[in-house]
């Protein structure tokens, strides 16, 4: 799960919670809200590349 350390909804924290547990990471992006992919597109593509390379092992 990708979320911004401004978003709002849900807040980072819940973010983080509602992956208690999984197999997968979460990341808090910096200087970022609710849009991700728009906001911080590097940062969002660097966590697509991590979570697709950690899948082919």
């Amino acid at each position: 799960m990708v979320t911004g350390a401004h978003d709002r909804t849900p807040t980072p924290a819940a973010a983080a919670a509602s992956l208690a547990g999984a197999a997968h990471q979460s990341v808090i992006v910096q200087n970022c809200g609710h849009y991700v992919p728009l906001e911080q597109p590097g940062a969002f593509e660097a966590f697509l590349r991590r979570e697709i390379m950690a899948t082919r092992r």
